[in-house]
């Protein structure tokens, strides 16, 4: 009898407790249905948080090569490859590589459509980079040129050649007529003192009450100044878009040093946002998470 009253009480129980996980589970199912989303875009400037941008790297890229058909890629790779002086130079190299995939912030066949961190217009596949080789940009002249495009700019000269006398170099047309030289573009490499800003797309989830649930970042964009030909600045563009996942195991191990001197990894200082940031805009998302 008493054994039976035991099971009986156990079966009870056992009832009981899959009564309470299935409420709770339901319970949980049901909360997360009632969770919307929204987009949001800040910014990271230099003048008010500079962890991302400084120190600058003592030796720039243009050091190891002037003409990008001369890149020195061993060189290169041996100063900046474990360097993490800056985000850039954490950045830079594994573009270089193939490791991290650059995302174009505008359409490519339609230059007045933009990408704000969607993700849509990949500038290169590395699928066939698995072994971590430079093959993209030094063995495929055309990837080359549509990466240089976004990684810098050509610049022309508008100071004349000289001759040995000191004077402007000049050729003469059959016509008679003369031609002043000037010296070939040289591609100017974007460097870590160009980069302004850091603009950050992020997915926030809200509950019905509009209480936020849950933040996550999914792309960065590095920002540079827009000049014109006098050099004054006129504006400002984000040079690409790379996806925040991709970026994660390339600064889980890179240290900065926080304002009370103590190392901290840019993965922490993005995970738990110790970064400082200006609101952008919002946009909400239509559908309901799953």
């Amino acid at each position: 009898m008493n054994k039976l009253l035991f099971h009986y009480k156990t079966a009870i129980v056992l009832v009981f407790s899959t009564t309470v996980l299935m409420t709770v589970s339901s319970f949980k199912k049901s909360e997360e249905s009632k969770l919307f989303q929204k987009i949001v875009w800040s910014e990271i400037e230099i003048n008010t948080d500079s962890t991302l941008f400084k120190p600058y790297a003592r030796v720039h890229m243009g050091d190891f090569y002037s003409m990008t058909e001369n890149f020195n890629y061993d060189a290169y790779q041996s100063f900046f490859k474990e360097r993490t002086d800056n985000l850039w130079y954490i950045i830079h190299p594994r573009i270089i590589d193939g490791r991290l995939m650059m995302y174009s912030s505008f359409d490519p066949n339609n230059f007045t459509y933009r990408d704000e961190g969607d993700l849509r217009f990949p500038i290169t596949d590395n699928n066939d980079n698995s072994n971590n080789s430079p093959v993209l940009f030094m063995k495929d002249p055309e990837t080359k040129e549509i990466m240089l495009s976004y990684l810098g700019k050509w610049e022309t000269s508008t100071v004349p050649l000289m001759n040995m006398n000191g004077e402007d170099s000049i050729s003469y047309n059959a016509d008679g007529s003369v031609n002043v030289m000037y010296p070939d573009p040289q591609f100017v490499w974007t460097s870590d003192r160009d980069i302004v800003k850091y603009k950050v797309r992020e997915r926030v989830w809200l509950n019905k009450n509009g209480i936020e649930k849950k933040r996550m970042i999914e792309a960065i964009a590095p920002v540079v100044y827009r000049k014109d030909e006098a050099d004054v600045v006129i504006g400002e563009f984000e040079t690409f878009w790379i996806n925040y996942n991709s970026l994660k195991p390339f600064i889980k191990d890179a240290y900065y040093i926080d304002p009370n001197g103590k190392p901290n990894t840019f993965l922490d200082y993005f995970e738990k946002r110790k970064f400082v940031s200006k609101f952008l805009k919002e946009e909400k998302v239509v559908e309901k998470s799953n």
